[in-house]
């Protein structure tokens, strides 16, 4: 899901949150750094890490 959350200085921030389909806890922050994008597959190969391996 794409959502947007403000800064402290009042900008934007676009964020994708995906949620485990199971009922694993934890949260996780990815950033990607000034000069990448949220969809770069490095990131996404994250983000899919962590959805499926994490476990409690």
């Amino acid at each position: 899901m794409k959502s947007f959350i403000k800064n402290r200085n009042n900008v934007d921030l676009a964020v994708l949150v995906d949620e485990p389909k199971d009922n694993k806890l934890g949260l996780v922050f990815i950033a990607h750094g000034q000069g990448g994008i949220k969809e770069q597959v490095h990131i996404e190969a994250l983000k899919d890490v962590f959805l499926s391996k994490v476990t409690v």
